[in-house]
C-alpha cells in the first residue's frame, strides 16, 4: 500500500511538474516537435524518482533530452528528429537554445516551486 501511494504522489508531482496549462504567457514550443518531446520527457521522468536538488534536476534534464534526441543542450542546433514528427512541412524539428532558454527554465523554476 505505501509503494502504491509514494506512486500515485510521485505520478501527480511529474504531472504537475509536465502540465502545459499554465505555461507562462511569453514561452512558446518554439518548434513542432517540441510538444512531442515535453510529453517524452515527462514519460520518462515517470519512470524514476526525482531528487530534491536542483542541481541533480537539471541534470537529469540534460541526460534525458540527450537519450530522447541524441543532441546534447549545451549545442546550438536546430534539428529533425523522427520520434517527434507528427505531419507537417517542420513538424519533428527541435531548437536546443530554445529548450534552454525557455523550456528548461520553466521546467526548472516549477521544481523550485513544487519542492
Amino acid at each position: 500500500m505505501f509503494k502504491f501511494l509514494q506512486r500515485r504522489k510521485h505520478r501527480k508531482y511529474i504531472e504537475n511538474l509536465f502540465s502545459t496549462e499554465n505555461f507562462p504567457v511569453a514561452v512558446t514550443w518554439g518548434s513542432r516537435g517540441s510538444p512531442y518531446l515535453w510529453e517524452a520527457m515527462k514519460q520518462e521522468f515517470l519512470k524514476y524518482p526525482l531528487t530534491q536538488s536542483p542541481l541533480e534536476f537539471e541534470r537529469k534534464l540534460a541526460e534525458v533530452f540527450y537519450r530522447l534526441t541524441l543532441h546534447r543542450l549545451t549545442d546550438n542546433a536546430l534539428f529533425y528528429c523522427e520520434a517527434f514528427a507528427h505531419g507537417g512541412m517542420s513538424s519533428g524539428m527541435i531548437s536546443t537554445e530554445h529548450w534552454r532558454m525557455q523550456l528548461i527554465e520553466v521546467l526548472k523554476g516549477r521544481f523550485s516551486r513544487l519542492s
